[in-house]
């Protein structure tokens, strides 16, 4: 477990992008401010077969 505390003088507003082993793809749109503190919304997309992936890459 990862405990964190920070203090915010403003509103900082973010996003990244994460490719799992498995080949899902996971995305955190996240805000953090002093009176809230650190909030994140997870998407996870569904793994793509490698079928998929190759289909991809080739056009």
């Amino acid at each position: 477990m990862v405990t964190a505390t920070a203090v915010f003088s403003s509103t900082e507003v973010g996003q990244y992008t994460l490719v799992e082993p498995d080949g899902s793809i996971r995305t955190v749109d996240y805000t953090a401010d002093k009176h809230n503190g650190f909030n994140a919304v997870v998407h996870r997309t569904a793994p793509i077969s490698q079928h998929e992936a190759a289909h991809l890459h080739h056009h």
